[in-house]
C-alpha cells in the first residue's frame, strides 16, 4: 500500500490534469459465511503436465 501511496504522491499528483483519485485493492478472501477457506489441494486433482 506504502508503494500505491507513493506512486500517487510522486506521479499523479504533480500532473496539472490529475484533479482527483481513487484506490480499490482487492484482497484475498480468507473466510466465506464465517468459515475459514483454505489451501488444501485434494488427492484427485490431476497434473496439468507430467514430468
Amino acid at each position: 500500500m506504502k508503494e500505491v501511496s507513493r506512486f500517487v504522491t510522486e506521479k499523479l499528483s504533480t500532473l496539472e490534469y490529475i484533479t482527483s483519485t481513487a484506490t480499490y485493492f482487492v484482497l484475498k478472501k480468507y473466510k466465506e459465511h464465517g468459515l475459514i477457506m483454505t489451501d488444501e489441494k485434494h488427492d484427485s486433482e490431476r497434473m496439468l503436465i507430467t514430468p
